[in-house]
């Protein structure tokens, strides 16, 4: 049994502590990097950047990998200190989306990916089917069901991962501090090899560990959550993707579909007040597996599921500098592949 100080444990003392360090060290992040200035000596840096983009020079946002995205994005990419937020019900394809984008982005960036649902193995294995593309699932890559050619695709994908500047937390029970730290510390590391941290994924924003300020208030945790991670976007100069659920009850609603809105994101004001960007899946291959008439045999729901197994869609419904519209995206759930409709023609 742990040995109490008054009516906290040790364990409760130290994070209490760890707490207030890093509430002082963004304190002094905030004042040195964020002093109030003229808008005319603002207006001169960024007229100064926008001329060396315009050359072909400077810092640009980093790609998704996905040019369809990346043109509705602010700063056409992931743009540093922009909060995107993905959201879906189960099944959609969240995890999907964020491992593939992430593994594309960390061409450009280094990639902090906080998979607090999925664990390392799987978001490993899921990065390197992707990679390998028409190879096995990832699935089969965790059971070892590999015959000698697949095992050396394999290889191969994780020479190629390995390369990449990406580290996988898949810690439960982080808070927004804890994650804060653990990407500053990456940040540090990959600083010393000239490689910015360009995106921060947290997969997903139920499953984060929030203050006791908004206790048993589900809605209030989700703002300060959200609220949290934009904050953590600007302190880095990073952009952070963070995954959130869907309410169910837009299963429920009059639309066939079933395609979400804005307002069934869950604690969908305060996550819409800080997100630069707002991205909502709907796989339609999803519904359709699970309707009566697929179960039955139906004939048409057959050919149904046939023509649309590997659509997505990604509805960005708010995007500050950015543009709103459906992105339509093929997807292969199986080998965690997405890439854009307009231009997939296989591979990796």
């Amino acid at each position: 049994v742990e040995k109490q100080f008054g009516n906290a444990m040790p364990s409760d003392l130290l994070n209490a502590a760890f707490d207030q360090i890093e509430a002082i060290r963004a304190d002094m992040i905030e004042l040195t990097a964020s002093r109030p200035r003229t808008a005319g000596d603002i207006g001169v840096d960024v007229l100064t950047a926008a001329e060396e983009r315009a050359r072909g020079g400077g810092m640009r946002a980093p790609s998704t990998g996905l040019p369809d995205l990346d043109a509705k994005l602010p700063m056409r990419g992931l743009a540093p200190g922009s909060l995107l937020v993905i959201g879906g019900r189960t099944g959609m394809g969240k995890s999907m989306l964020l491992s593939s984008m992430a593994r594309q982005a960390a061409k450009s960036c280094g990639v902090a990916f906080f998979s607090l649902e999925v664990g390392a193995d799987e978001m490993s294995a899921r990065m390197m089917v992707d990679i390998a593309g028409n190879g096995p699932s990832y699935e089969e890559v965790l059971s070892g069901d590999l015959d000698n050619r697949q095992l050396e695709a394999m290889h191969l994908a994780r020479r190629e991962l390995e390369r990449l500047p990406i580290m996988i937390d898949p810690r439960a029970g982080l808070n927004l501090g804890d994650i804060e730290r653990s990407a500053a510390s990456f940040a540090d590391h990959i600083a010393k090899r000239d490689i910015r941290l360009g995106l921060l994924v947290i997969d997903h924003a139920q499953i984060v560990k929030a203050s006791n300020r908004y206790q048993g208030n589900r809605v209030g945790e989700l703002g300060e959550i959200a609220n949290g991670a934009k904050v953590i976007a600007k302190r880095l100069g990073c952009c952070v993707a963070l995954a959130s659920q869907i309410n169910r009850s837009v299963e429920k609603n009059g639309d066939e579909s079933k395609r979400p809105t804005i307002a069934d994101l869950r604690g969908s004001g305060e996550i819409e007040e800080a997100a630069d960007c707002i991205g909502l899946l709907y796989r339609p291959a999803y519904y359709i597996e699970r309707s009566a008439k697929f179960k039955e045999g139906d004939p048409g729901a057959q050919d149904e599921l046939a023509r649309v197994k590997n659509d997505l869609e990604l509805a960005i419904d708010k995007s500050r500098q950015g543009r709103t519209g459906a992105v339509s995206l093929w997807c292969d759930p199986a080998r965690s592949i997405v890439r854009c409709k307009s231009n997939f023609y296989g591979g990796a």
